[in-house]
């Protein structure tokens, strides 16, 4: 959960990679079906745990355009079969679909986005995020590396969009103070103080912060953008399903003790700075 933040949750292509300069990574991360009359480079292990996971999405979109323009493509379901842990992160793993997506444009075809979606039915909306950002009918608010979706929270310091990285082609939360023209250094100094002490911690139920920056004046944090809604908007949910509400809380607990464990006290918290995302079935509370 974000300490004392609200509800969170142009380019064509995903962060373009030189063919020449990419093609030694790219090697590295060689997909399975390597033509038998070339030696076969190393793979990177199929347990993705040993490679930051934008890393390794970077690499395999290089692996996939080589492939592309040799004219040998993998399906991207081989990448998705063969790295298990990309697979079971839907951010990531419809990143990848969607660059197969946009490199059958490129090259003149005429892809079947309603194709996609069917076949694969578990990244649908991930799948259809990323088109609509990519729609060039949409107008859009580019902001450094975001691109400003729309507004999902507002509270008395800070805003909250959605928003996209360009760079890494991932979907974000991007909280901003409301006026920085007119923040006071004091208003400055904790809104920093608020995402680096939550930067510090590391736990599976709080939200993890991305980048703390700066842009002309404009101060700012990304973080991970949770889809599942506040618990304000579940509650009905929980209170009829009392086992689930005990796991919620539990979850709750263990994430406070071990903020307080490292000198930080929210302040604000409430069933709206509550958000959930579904874990391997279960709701998992941020």
């Amino acid at each position: 959960m974000p300490a004392d933040t609200p509800n969170n949750s142009q380019m064509r292509t995903p962060p373009e990679i030189d063919a020449d300069e990419s093609t030694r990574s790219a090697t590295q991360v060689v997909a399975v079906d390597a033509p038998s009359s070339r030696p076969e480079p190393p793979v990177v292990p199929a347990s993705t745990g040993q490679l930051p996971g934008d890393q390794l999405l970077s690499m395999l979109y290089a692996d996939q355009r080589q492939r592309w323009k040799r004219g040998e493509p993998l399906p991207v379901r081989a990448y998705l079969d063969r790295y298990p842990d990309l697979r079971s992160d839907p951010e990531k793993a419809a990143a990848l679909i969607y660059h197969e997506f946009v490199i059958r444009e490129e090259r003149g075809e005429a892809p079947d986005f309603a194709a996609y979606l069917s076949e694969h039915g578990d990244y649908a909306s991930d799948l259809e995020e990323l088109r609509a950002a990519d729609d060039l009918t949409t107008p859009k608010k580019r902001f450094g590396d975001y691109e400003l979706l729309k507004e999902i929270a507002r509270g008395g310091m800070g805003v909250v969009y959605k928003a996209r990285q360009v760079s890494l082609k991932r979907m974000v939360a991007l909280k901003m103070i409301l006026d920085s023209q007119l923040a006071s250094p004091q208003d400055v100094e904790r809104f920093r103080a608020e995402a680096e002490a939550v930067a510090a911690l590391d736990h599976p139920h709080i939200v993890p912060i991305y980048e703390i920056g700066e842009l002309d004046g404009q101060h700012f944090f990304s973080m991970k953008l949770i889809r599942g809604g506040s618990l304000t908007a579940n509650l009905a949910r929980f209170q009829r399903d009392h086992r689930a509400a005990a796991r919620l809380l539990s979850a709750v607990a263990r994430a406070i003790h071990y903020a307080h464990r490292h000198g930080i006290l929210h302040r604000d918290l409430k069933p709206g700075n509550i958000l959930l995302e579904t874990h391997d079935g279960n709701e998992c509370p941020k």
